[in-house]
């Protein structure tokens, strides 16, 4: 005979979920019955007990979560347009143009979003997807070939919030018509930018950093007197030959050019621009990014060599050394790889045209503040010239102050 247990269970339900209230989990009493304690919530505002379920979470002051009942959410809290998150109205909103009023974290995300589209990371996709040579009369004249700029600025006294108020008026500046110029966040810098163009020819370099370090903004940057800013010069490797690289690494790195490389460049033999031990023929497959020449990038060749600076004619100075170096590497025999045959290249009327911010920069180099080490290189100058350099007439301009 088969027998059956029909011990009664006396284990109460709770009446607002319907489980067993089993006796090792929390319980309470509501209404007369024994309910789970998470079931039931007293509401932050009018202080009822009801139903969890009758209450919403709601961002209280101090980044507090609070529950309020379904009475006093409608009374007392508001909604994030973007997010949906109810916030009391003890919790400031921010307004946004395009989002409507917005909670904190999204105000936060919103203006993350917006440094971001200003201030990119660091060889973004978004600006390598949107590098494009700007063809001109100039690139057409010299067999296409383009250069770039990378320079690097620090923020003087400015909040994160002004620097990025500071790099969309720089471009701003640039980029009136087409984009020109971007700004990116670099590991090398302690609170500043890098400002990176388009490939262009010499003539949109003039035009382009004649605006851009010309805006007030400027003001609050630093470049040249930190220990962290270059400026880096790329040229295409279109129409260079092996040959032509080699000659320029060979130069570059030749104890004999350093008096040159000191003047121009501001900076010599650093650890981001460290010079090369090159004996004769220079060896364009293998090198570090960070030597005076670069030659690891695909498509380019950067110098590396120069200092940073806030002035447009020291960037033009530097750009037009570049080219120069490149169009003199080009004929140079292997014997004529020195400073004077290359200062006579620079000082060739012929050259007139793209050499004239390097020659009044060479100039003022020379005749202002005029180092010991210089001596030579304006004696080489009169040499070529038949005159001594003379300063250009704004030399006594306390922006000079970085020669």
């Amino acid at each position: 005979m088969t027998t059956h247990n029909t011990t009664h269970n006396t284990t109460p339900e709770c009446t607002i979920c319907g489980g067993f209230v089993q006796a090792y989990q929390t319980q309470t009493e509501y209404d007369g019955a024994t309910v789970h304690a998470r079931c039931i919530t007293a509401c932050h505002s009018c202080g009822d007990v009801v139903p969890s379920a009758e209450t919403s979470y709601v961002l209280d002051r101090g980044g507090i979560h609070v529950r309020l009942c379904h009475d006093c959410v409608d009374d007392n809290a508001w909604r994030c347009d973007l997010c949906d998150l109810q916030c009391t109205h003890d919790v400031s909103g921010h307004d946004d143009d395009e989002h409507g009023t917005v909670c904190e974290d999204c105000a936060e995300t919103i203006e993350g979003e917006r440094r971001a589209r200003v201030i990119g990371s660091y060889h973004n996709g978004e600006r390598r997807a949107q590098t494009r040579v700007i063809p001109s009369p100039w690139t057409r004249q010299h067999g296409h070939r383009a250069l770039g700029v990378e320079l690097e600025v620090e923020r003087r006294d400015s909040t994160d919030d002004e620097c990025v108020d500071i790099a969309s008026a720089l471009l701003a500046a640039a980029n009136t018509e087409r984009r020109l110029l971007w700004a990116e966040h670099d590991g090398s810098l302690n609170d500043g930018f890098e400002l990176i163009t388009q490939p262009m020819g010499l003539d949109g370099h003039v035009e382009l950093w004649s605006r851009v370090l010309r805006v007030s903004a400027t003001q609050s940057l630093r470049s040249h007197d930190t220990r962290t800013c270059g400026l880096h010069v790329h040229v295409s490797r279109t129409g260079l030959s092996a040959l032509q690289i080699s000659k320029m690494v060979a130069f570059l790195n030749d104890a004999r050019s350093e008096m040159l490389v000191r003047a121009i460049a501001r900076r010599y033999d650093s650890g981001y621009c460290k010079r090369k031990r090159v004996t004769r023929v220079a060896d364009t497959r293998y090198g570090d990014r960070y030597e005076l020449l670069n030659i690891t990038p695909t498509n380019t060749v950067e110098v590396r060599a120069f200092r940073g600076t806030m002035r447009a004619e020291t960037v033009l100075a530097c750009v037009e050394f570049t080219n120069a170096l490149v169009e003199w590497a080009r004929n140079a025999s292997w014997r004529a790889l020195t400073v004077e045959s290359f200062l006579r290249h620079v000082y060739e009327s012929r050259n007139a045209r793209d050499t004239r911010h390097l020659r009044q920069y060479f100039a003022r180099r020379v005749t202002t503040r005029l180092s010991p080490r210089f001596v030579a290189l304006r004696d080489l100058i009169t040499n070529i010239t038949g005159t001594a350099p003379v300063a250009p007439s704004d030399s006594t301009n306390t922006c000079w102050s970085e020669i």
